[in-house]
């Protein structure tokens, strides 16, 4: 159920070599009506905020034209897809990469995602896809989303090859 209906999403490891849980609980009742699901524990797994870190992490052989792969967990949805991310183009010191399911089938029925990052700076600049927002009809909206930074990068500088 998405966060929109009342419900309290969340991500936690239960141990730190055992799965994670996903559960969806209802700030009415949330003992009550508990939703779990277990994933197991993959060291390619992102949900949240990593996303955005293993990406910058990842930039430089992004840049290189190597494509990532990594197993994106969404909450709201109580399950974990397999994605791909992979540089669209370079411009200057701007990098614009495509995030989109691995399995090509479904990539024809799905919308992906475009996001571009400071290569220098290894920031997000912004985000092209669907969002938690959700209209009238309860469906996610498509959102393009601009960062503007006031502090210089501190975390986000450590690179992986």
């Amino acid at each position: 159920m998405p966060p929109s209906d009342g419900f309290i999403i969340a991500v936690k490891p239960l141990c730190k070599n055992y799965p994670k849980i996903l559960h969806a609980k209802k700030k009415e009742n949330p003992e009550a009506d508990t939703k779990r699901k277990y994933l197991a524990k993959k060291p390619d797994q992102i949900v949240g905020q990593g996303f955005y870190q293993f990406v910058a992490a990842n930039l430089d052989a992004l840049a290189r034209g190597r494509g990532i792969s990594a197993k994106l967990i969404l909450p709201a949805q109580m399950n974990q897809y397999d994605v791909r991310i992979r540089k669209r183009h370079i411009q200057g010191n701007r990098m614009q990469l495509v995030v989109e399911l691995d399995n090509w089938f479904l990539r024809l029925f799905t919308p992906n995602v475009q996001v571009e990052y400071d290569l220098e700076s290894r920031r997000l600049l912004w985000y092209r896809g669907i969002s938690m927002v959700s209209n009238k009809d309860n469906k996610n909206v498509e959102v393009i989303t601009t960062y503007d930074y006031l502090q210089k990068p501190s975390l986000l500088s450590s690179r992986v090859d």
